[in-house]
């Protein structure tokens, strides 16, 4: 109902079954703590699950 009224809508996720099926991902790291919170990749699911920088890439191999 969000989207279809033309909203954006963000959510923060660390199930890759929801990532894996999502428009678009920001994946932000590339750790936690002081080292992270950097923009590592946004595309989508697909080109993110590609990007050798992205902290998440293993899992997404339910895509």
């Amino acid at each position: 109902m969000l989207v279809d009224a033309g909203n954006t809508v963000i959510v923060v996720e660390h199930d890759m079954r929801v990532v894996s099926i999502s428009y678009w991902v920001i994946d932000i790291g590339p750790v936690d703590g002081e080292d992270g919170g950097k923009i590592v990749a946004l595309s989508t699911p697909a080109v993110v699950s590609k990007n050798k920088k992205v902290s998440v890439q293993n899992i997404f191999n339910i895509i």
